[in-house]
Formats: structure tokens, C-alpha cells, sequence
């Protein structure tokens, strides 16, 4: 699947909250960012949500993370996993494409 692609399914399957955040995180349409900067941006929302659980854990809060930022959470790092494994397979085919040529 297209990263695109990828990035566009997990927008549609948020709530409209959710979108309407991550539209103002992105100063506008998510949508319309490329994928380096879409990445960037899921990447800085993934390392604040994941500093929030640890700051929640130590301070021993009795508040539970709403479900819906957990949702998002989980969709994100799943995001993230796959455009990683799809970086690593670009590279070891371009390695494997090079070594073919001489």
C-alpha cells in the first residue's frame, strides 16, 4: 500500500476531534502536507503522546488518557512501523539493484 494512501485511511478512520487536531498540528489541511513532512508531524505527535503516558505514570494521576488519544496513538506507531519497513525495503533493493550492475 501507498504511503499516501496509508496516511489517508488512517485520517478518514479518526474521529472528527481527532481530525480537527491534527489539521490545526499541521497549520491547516493534514491532507495536503507531503509525506515528509506528514511523517515529521506524526513523529512529533507520537514522542509528546508517548512523554504524556510517562509524565501520567509518575505522577500517579487517577485520569485515564482518553480512549480516542490511545486509538490514535496505536494508529500512529503502526504508521510509523510501516513507513520504516518500507524505507529498509527501498534501501535493500536499490543495495541489490547496485550490485547487479557491476
Amino acid at each position: 500500500m501507498a504511503t499516501w494512501l496509508l496516511m489517508q485511511t488512517i485520517y478518514h478512520g479518526l474521529t472528527q476531534k481527532a481530525r480537527e487536531c491534527l489539521n490545526a498540528s499541521a497549520k491547516g489541511s493534514f491532507l495536503e502536507l507531503t509525506i515528509g513532512k506528514a511523517e515529521i508531524l506524526l513523529d512529533k505527535i507520537v514522542e509528546n503522546q508517548s512523554w504524556f503516558q510517562d509524565e501520567a505514570q509518575q505522577c500517579h494521576q487517577t485520569e485515564e488518557i482518553p480512549e480516542e488519544v490511545n486509538a490514535l496513538s496505536a494508529k500512529l506507531e503502526n504508521l510509523l512501523h510501516w513507513i520504516d519497513q518500507r524505507a529498509k525495503f527501498i534501501e535493500d533493493q536499490r543495495a541489490i539493484e547496485t550490485a547487479y550492475k557491476y
